[in-house]
């Protein structure tokens, strides 16, 4: 299963490493989450695991392969599923739109596909990735920089309101712009951090009202 999971990715992952047959042999350890619940208690669980996280795997990061490969390393062998685990986050793809607030929610396995369509139909306007495949979450807490839209908009994460996060031992965390304390820095460290904080479940951006002369291509 895990193999086939690698060459599926193998086309958006750089320099396609996943192609190592040695280390696919025993990477058996893909989740595929339904539900913040799920993370939280798989993580709390594999307090020891090296985690990777894949909200759409159209990324030049290597983070799904990594997890794998430096466990592999340290004990010069093909990964253990006991100390590596790979969350594809496909089953968490739900897109709730609030128009009277002009805020979408996503979860941590949305695309870029399905911002654009909810951004076209409610007339808003998010610096969303022109890659339809790219996952929205990931973009987001990479600092992701549309060179189109960002101009007129900022950065994804500028436009962030809540946010849903699974931290390491699993606890849930709601941060908000106005958090404070921990949570506060909290919050402003995820934008940036990829999956280094946590594990993210879902984000709710707030748009801005699309100009009648710009264009959405979905």
């Amino acid at each position: 299963m895990s193999a086939n999971w690698f060459k599926e990715k193998s086309w958006s992952i750089s320099g396609n490493k996943a192609n190592d047959s040695k280390h696919l042999a025993s990477t058996n350890t893909i989740i595929y989450p339904k539900s913040t619940q799920d993370v939280a208690e798989l993580l709390a669980s594999k307090k020891e695991a090296a985690v990777a996280v894949v909200c759409g795997g159209h990324s030049s990061s290597n983070v799904a392969t990594w997890a794998c490969f430096s466990e592999a390393a340290d004990k010069d062998d093909s990964c253990q599923d006991d100390n590596t685990i790979i969350l594809d986050m496909k089953n968490m793809t739900s897109v709730t739109v609030d128009n009277e607030l002009m805020e979408v929610t996503v979860g941590g396995g949305s695309t870029f596909r399905q911002l654009a369509q909810v951004c076209a139909d409610a007339g808003g306007a998010l610096p969303i990735g022109t890659g339809d495949t790219v996952g929205v979450c990931g973009y987001t807490m990479n600092g992701g920089l549309s060179g189109y839209f960002g101009k007129r908009t900022g950065m994804l994460g500028q436009r962030v309101v809540h946010m849903e996060i699974v931290l390491a031992n699993g606890t849930v965390k709601n941060l908000t712009p106005e958090s404070s304390g921990e949570d506060g820095n909290l919050f402003h460290a995820c934008l940036g951090a990829g999956s280094a904080m946590g594990v993210v479940t879902s984000l709710t951006f707030r748009w801005k009202q699309r100009h009648p002369s710009v264009p959405v291509e979905v």
